[in-house]
């Protein structure tokens, strides 16, 4: 396995726990920067990653919409 697989591996574990937190009704914004962090590393070391990408455009998406199902519990600016 490479690192970058690796990376993605973890950021495949990181999405399916917010998504189970988001379908629980409650909102991950802690787990969807965690998903930037890793995409924002692996950007800064030349090695972009489309999956980690879309992960964490996803969550982010869906934390959004779970924060205003709540009428914006749990957001924090």
């Amino acid at each position: 396995m490479t690192e970058l697989e690796a990376f993605e591996l973890i950021a495949r574990q990181i999405h399916l726990d917010g998504v189970s937190s988001i379908q629980d009704g409650n909102p991950c914004s802690d787990t969807v920067s965690v998903l930037f962090y890793i995409e924002n590393y692996l950007n800064d070391q030349g090695t972009p990653s489309a999956v980690v990408s879309a992960l964490s455009d996803d969550l982010d998406k869906h934390n959004q919409e779970c924060i205003e199902f709540n009428g914006g519990y749990g957001y924090e600016n």
